[in-house]
């Protein structure tokens, strides 16, 4: 029974290495273009764009971002305006977005320097702090039922336990809103804002 399943296994995989496998001479070479699109989309529409781009060039890191026409850009602007809006038009020194005013129904343009620019955002920006109630808001109370079940100690009795309950909730706290507190980068010498061409 063993020999059989041994046999059948190496027979299925024989099978499928035919099937799969392709004579070498009737094989086609992919073309370096869409390689290059494949493996890295972002660089391939800088290179092949004959249009200006921004790019966020992150000094120590070696990282870049680029952003195109059509995309959202997200930023704060020195006065403390926030923006999340699409880029239209990039030039050597500016780049104008474009915003749709809900309350008049209204498109308007606005156009901005690259040294008015603060801060940028890597996702959406959203207002306030999340701290609805969730499975893991529980977990706070955690300190008074283990003081409860190792110790003996009743939770209406424990006053030392209320310090924990209040790091604990700071921390779920800090775990909901992650997205809030880490989503920023401030624009100084090791991080740049850019504009960009391919030749």
């Amino acid at each position: 029974m063993l020999v059989m399943k041994i046999i059948l296994f190496f027979l299925l995989s024989a099978m499928s290495l035919t099937a799969l496998s392709q004579e070498p001479h009737l094989r086609q070479a992919k073309p370096v273009e869409k390689l290059l699109e494949e493996q890295n989309g972002n660089l391939f529409r800088s290179l092949s764009s004959k249009r200006n781009y921004l790019v966020i060039d992150h000094i120590r890191s070696r990282k870049r971002v680029r952003l195109f026409e059509g995309d959202v850009f997200r930023f704060r602007t020195k006065e403390g305006l926030l923006f999340q809006d699409e880029l239209t038009e990039i030039t050597d020194s500016t780049f104008t977005v474009i915003m749709y005013d809900e309350s008049i129904s209204h498109l308007s343009y606005f156009t901005f320097r690259f040294d008015e620019i603060e801060r940028y955002y890597k996702r959406p920006v959203k207002k306030g702090l999340r701290l609805g109630l969730s499975w893991a808001s529980f977990s706070a109370l955690m300190p008074l039922m283990y003081d409860w079940a190792y110790f003996g100690i009743r939770p209406w009795d424990n006053r030392n336990a209320l310090k924990g309950i209040v790091i604990v909730q700071a921390g779920l706290t800090l775990i909901q809103n992650r997205d809030k507190f880490f989503n920023s980068r401030k624009f100084n010498d090791n991080v740049r804002l850019k504009s960009f061409r391919s030749i």
